[in-house]
C-alpha cells in the first residue's frame, strides 16, 4: 500500500467507528455537494445552505467523536468537497481507522486500505 507523507498538517481527526459519520456526511450531501469547514478546538464545524437558499444545516462534529483530534493553535476555514468526502468515509468497513487532514489548501481523507482519496 502507498501512504503519501503529510508534512505538518492543518489538523488531523482520526476514527474507527465510521457509523455515524457515514450518516451524518449522507445527510449533509443531500442538502450540499460542497461547504466550507472550519477546524477549532471545539472540534470541526459545517455551515451551509441548499442552493435555493431555503434550508441551512451546521453540522458540528466534536472532538469526542474522534478516536485522535489534533487542532490549529487558531482556527481554520476550507471548502470542502462533501460528495467526495462521503465517498472516501463510505469505503471504510467495520475496523478500519479513518483519518481526516488537511495541508495547505488540499483536503486529505485516508483509511488504512487505500491509499488516498482527493480531489
Amino acid at each position: 500500500m502507498e501512504v503519501k507523507t503529510i508534512e505538518q498538517p492543518l489538523f488531523n481527526a482520526t476514527t474507527v467507528e465510521t457509523t455515524d459519520l457515514k450518516r451524518l456526511l449522507k445527510l449533509y450531501k443531500s442538502v450540499t455537494p460542497k461547504a466550507p469547514m472550519t477546524v477549532s478546538e471545539n472540534g470541526l464545524q459545517f455551515l451551509a445552505a441548499d442552493p435555493s437558499m431555503v434550508g441551512m444545516i451546521d453540522l458540528r462534529l466534536k472532538t469526542d467523536l474522534f478516536d485522535g483530534y489534533e487542532y490549529p493553535e487558531e482556527p481554520v476555514t476550507f471548502g470542502v468537497n462533501i460528495e467526495k468526502l462521503e465517498e472516501c468515509v463510505r469505503e471504510a468497513r467495520k475496523g478500519d481507522t479513518v483519518t481526516s487532514s488537511a495541508v495547505r489548501e488540499r483536503c486529505e481523507v485516508r483509511e488504512d486500505r487505500a491509499a488516498c482519496c482527493g480531489e
